[in-house]
């Protein structure tokens, strides 16, 4: 949808962000920032070399200019997009601004907000729980048959490789469709991925049994009544 069916205008919005400062101001630190792709830092197929969507003014500045496009920029946000949306888009603006982007926050109510806003605006914020493999998270979101592929992305090639990676054994190979998946992804996708947000327990010191697992869910994996118990 116009004017984000534009690669330019993507890349010049992916520079705007500042990722450090949401991360900072608006989550106290307690994440790590992203790169606009929805494999985790965490995930063993997370390439590290990936070319960066850092904030760049100047970058996003110029991208911008050679995208044509000139005007505002309308995102709409709600707490029901992801805890914090709100802030974290005033966030946005104020990094945007520095690039002479008029980015405009569109406040929508938070009820039926997914029928209403989400895969209906042509930009939105939404959240994701990282699936346990990168084959469910990309395969949910990014192949064009995909029910929930909320950017609309579609890409041949991309297609390509997620299928050739879901069978390829060899894991040097698989790793490296992987890396071609992000980069595509970084490069031409409509995910701005500012960041990935912790996920924090706390529990009374007598209270055993409770494990970490990224992006394996809350609660011990949604498993706190199976795994957990208390040390009287």
């Amino acid at each position: 949808t116009a004017p984000f069916d534009n690669v330019d205008l993507r890349q010049s919005l992916k520079h705007a962000i500042d990722r450090e400062m949401i991360l900072k101001n608006g989550y106290g630190g307690y994440g790590v920032i992203g790169n606009d792709t929805l494999i985790a830092p965490w995930n063993p197929y997370y390439s590290a070399d990936v070319p960066k969507n850092d904030y760049d003014p100047d970058k996003a500045r110029s991208l911008m200019k050679k995208s044509g496009y000139s005007g505002p920029i309308e995102i709409a946000v709600s707490d029901n997009g992801f805890p914090g949306s709100v802030g974290a888009a005033q966030l946005f603006q104020v990094a945007a601004k520095k690039a002479d982007i008029d980015l405009v926050i569109n406040r929508v109510p938070s009820d039926g907000y997914w029928e209403d806003t989400w895969m209906k605006k042509a930009f939105c914020a939404s959240n994701w729980a990282v699936r346990p493999t990168a084959d469910a998270m990309l395969s949910m979101t990014l192949h064009s048959k995909a029910p929930w592929n909320e950017t609309y992305f579609k890409n041949a090639d991309f297609d390509k490789k997620l299928e050739a990676a879901r069978a390829e054994l060899d894991q040097t190979k698989r790793k490296a469709l992987y890396h071609d998946l992000q980069v595509i992804q970084a490069e031409q996708g409509g995910y701005l991925v500012p960041i990935f947000v912790d996920q924090l327990l706390a529990s009374a010191a007598n209270v055993e049994g409770i494990v970490n697992i990224p992006g394996g869910g809350d609660l011990s994996g949604n498993r706190v009544a199976e795994k957990v118990w208390f040390n009287t």
